[in-house]
């Protein structure tokens, strides 16, 4: 022992190879005559350093046994290391044992899939299988074929390990054994996305050879590749009792990995069964074992059922940060299965903000890369009926109805595929093809959609079917089937769902228009936005307050001018404006925009045009910041500002007025001649004329309580003070009634009152003109 390593690295090298072979034995042999089994890694360490020496099997036995003693402790990095040396120094025998050559790479085959290395797992399999054909020993031959293929990619069929299956199994004895039963099981999953049929027959083969062969731990890896389909709603029971019997024996037996396969299949099928606290149990005891055994594969699909528990919430800080560890995880050894989860997770957390058009590109890669796997083309379908791209959305649906959805293969995929269909068929309006969807559904109405590796859940089945009936307009079966799935989707704490079942269930309700039916659907939708806006779920908000405020008679499809621009995207995001409320929960807002604001651009060009917007912008945003408004949004030349007094927005309005008027008064001067006047600014300021196009702005003013929880106080009075603002003339401040009434006693002077009616707003509206005061600038 030296104090500094270097020292010692100094004197090691001034050694020469003969002196460090004899000196590595003479530490070896001492250490033997100690406690060999305390010191099996060092031993292992000197005797391959003093192989060249002649000490050869000794080197190979020392580095196998810890290798081995690394294996049990789950340490694969250190057991791949051993491995590697015992190899190394095997090739230094003559003549070369291949026997044990074969068994080291087996070992090291093992190591390495611990490691999550599987392009180098692969390779030590592959030498083992070409070693034992050469030996004609089919048992280390099919051990070899066994290892090749446990890694497997989700949407392919490897036809190399394919090859390699069935060529090992032709050379097994025709009798039942735990070997014959390994491959079959391998075999099966191999072939899962190329015959779901072929799948289905070698999975239960393989179970019947386990179970004659009367091989406990054989018999868990049979069973866990008749479960490899993941979900089959018709059979989760029987999926259930099979998983059960796994944990079982792998309990019995003490394997710690068979027990991560038969909890995996505990947790997926009690998902499809809603049994959510046996899937939470499940997914703990999970977590601790996968800490134990470090093995990628399953701390991958940890992570990811994670994120489909913060998905099930709403949670989607939660889920993003689940979905991206699990995609580092996975990167070790399963890239190309990483992505495609990462892409089921993500695909989940934008579509609930709101930006599924960000999956488009990745959608369609995945529909060219993985044919087999026809549930993307559902989801890309999915996508162009949420963005309204509606003959994209019938062209590929089209595709997939053909033959009564043929395409579909009945394998893990499929109650996702069908769930997205039936989205995208209810978007479209067909009645036909909702007939049989909702046909192929019905028998699983008590069951809940789980999406790839329990990446995600699309919550009660009976959501689906609900849209489905109404998409036929069968109208007592669909308020059946939501009622069911509001049940449900409470049941199992599905509050994302429950959401959108809650917007399905009053689209239903509006659709039908039967006595009550308007007044529930607006509770609903009320539940609804209550649940989205803290969740950030903004594709459902937008949804939910759109169709309640076309349901209370406001019609959002007619917006056009930038105002109503803005006032559609602080609708869609609803912001927190409790900060610049008064005291008694009111705020007044204020709309502006540019009058004519397309001719100027359409007559000026875009550069010009440019000048003069930004002109503008500064004039307001300066006026804003002096009379203590907060800027809500703007877009272009729209703004939409919120004030805690009505007194305060209205002095802000004239003062934007004013300063407006004093540039127009500038207007065709010289750049800077202006100097001068009242409230100008230095060159480059808000009050820099750069333009000789005059600004005439129209302003709308309303109050109200668009903070006040569990009603749409918010959406209605924002319509309110944009319809308001949408009446003015340029140089004009219109205010509604409310706003009069709070700024009674005033000095304010106001002009003629104006009957009007507000577009989408029932029943007939004072608004009241401001009288500005001659060239008043702020």
């Amino acid at each position: 022992w030296f104090s500094h390593a270097l020292i010692r690295e100094t004197l090691y090298e001034e050694l020469s190879t003969t002196r460090r072979v004899r000196l590595h034995r003479q530490i070896g042999e001492a250490l033997e005559q100690t406690d060999p089994e305390a010191h099996v890694p060092q031993l292992a360490y000197h005797f391959c350093e003093a192989a060249p020496g002649g000490d050869v099997d000794k080197a190979v036995e020392y580095a196998r046994r810890a290798g081995d003693r690394a294996m049990s402790l789950f340490a694969w990095e250190d057991a791949a290391t051993q491995y590697e040396r015992a190899l190394q120094a095997l090739e230094l025998a003559s003549p070369l044992n291949e026997v044990v050559r074969c068994d080291l790479l087996l070992a090291l085959g093992e190591a390495l899939f611990g490691t999550g290395e599987m392009t180098e797992s692969r390779n030590a399999y592959r030498q083992a299988y070409e070693v034992a054909k050469r030996l004609g020993d089919w048992e280390r031959q099919g051990l070899a074929a066994v290892g090749y293929g446990r890694h497997f990619e989700i949407g392919e069929t490897q036809g190399d390990t394919v090859a390699l299956l069935r060529d090992a199994l032709g050379a097994l004895p025709e009798e039942d054994s735990a070997l014959r039963a390994r491959l079959l099981a391998t075999l099966s999953i191999q072939v899962y996305f190329g015959s779901y049929d072929e799948w289905r027959d070698l999975s239960g083969e393989a179970v019947a050879v386990a179970r004659r062969a009367g091989d406990r731990r054989t018999l868990v890896w049979a069973l866990w590749a008749s479960l490899f389909s993941g979900i089959e709603l018709g059979l989760a029971e029987e999926r259930l009792a099979v998983a059960g019997e796994m944990v079982e024996i792998a309990e019995e037996v003490g394997d710690r990995e068979l027990l991560l396969q038969g909890l995996f299949g505990r947790i997926a099928n009690s998902v499809v069964l809603g049994n959510m606290p046996v899937a939470y149990e499940a997914m703990k005891k999970h977590d601790q074992i996968c800490s134990e055994v470090r093995l990628p594969f399953y701390a991958f699909a940890a992570e990811l059922m994670r994120g489909m528990r913060a998905l099930m919430d709403g949670n989607l800080g939660e889920a993003e940060r689940f979905a991206t560890q699990a995609f580092t995880t996975g990167q070790r050894g399963q890239a190309q299965n990483a992505m495609q989860m990462f892409g089921v997770q993500t695909f989940a957390i934008r579509r609930e903000q709101g930006r599924l058009q960000e999956m488009e590109p990745a959608t369609r890669g995945f529909v060219q890369q993985f044919p087999a796997i026809p549930a993307w083309r559902t989801g890309l379908a999915y996508i162009f009926s949420e963005l309204g791209r509606d003959d994209e959305a019938r062209q590929e649906f089209e595709i997939l109805a053909h033959d009564d959805f043929a395409i579909l293969p009945r394998d893990g995929n499929w109650p996702i595929a069908l769930g997205l269909l039936g989205e995208t068929c209810a978007y479209l309006g067909d009645a036909e093809r909702a007939a049989f969807l909702y046909a192929e559904l019905l028998p699983h109405a008590e069951r809940c959609i789980v999406v790839g590796a329990v990446a995600d859940m699309y919550g009660s089945t009976s959501r689906s079917l609900g849209k489905l009936a109404d998409t036929m307009e069968r109208w007592d079966e669909a308020e059946l089937h939501f009622e069911n799935a509001l049940a449900k989707n409470v049941d199992i704490g599905a509050q994302r769902w429950l959401g959108w079942t809650r917007l399905g269930y009053a689209q239903m309700l509006l659709h039908r228009d039967a006595s009550g039916d308007r007044e529930k659907a607006i509770g609903l939708l009320n539940q609804a936005i209550d649940l989205a806006q803290p969740r950030g779920m903004n594709a459902l908000l937008e949804r939910s307050l759109a169709l309640k405020l076309k349901a209370q008679g406001v019609d959002l499809t007619n917006l056009g001018s930038s105002i109503d621009t803005v006032a559609r995207e602080v609708l869609q995001h609803h912001p927190d404006l409790k900060p610049h409320a008064a005291p008694d929960g009111t705020v007044t807002i204020m709309f502006s925009d540019i009058e004519g604001s397309t001719e100027k651009t359409d007559r000026l060009g875009d550069k010009a045009w440019m000048e003069v917007l930004r002109e503008h912008n500064a004039i307001v945003r300066e006026q804003i910041k002096g009379h203590g408004g907060f800027e809500v949004k703007s877009e272009g030349d729209g703004f939409m500002v919120a004030f805690q007094s009505a007194a305060k927005a209205l002095d802000c309005a004239i003062a934007i007025q004013g300063a407006l008027a004093a540039r127009t008064d500038r207007v065709g001067a010289p750049l800077g001649d202006g100097g001068g006047a009242v409230g100008a600014a230095p060159r480059g300021g808000a009050g820099e004329t750069t333009s000789a196009e005059p600004i005439l702005v129209r302003i709308g003013l309303h109050s109200g309580e668009v903070i006040k929880e569990g009603e749409d106080f918010f959406g209605r009075n924002v319509i309110m003070a944009a319809r308001v603002a949408s009446q003015a003339k340029g140089g004009e401040i219109l205010a509604s009634a409310i706003v009069k009434e709070l700024l009674g006693g005033s000095d304010v002077l106001w002009g003629h009152v104006r009957k009007a009616e507000l577009k989408g707003l029932p029943g007939e509206h004072d608004i009241w003109p401001v009288r500005l005061p001659e060239r008043t600038i702020s």
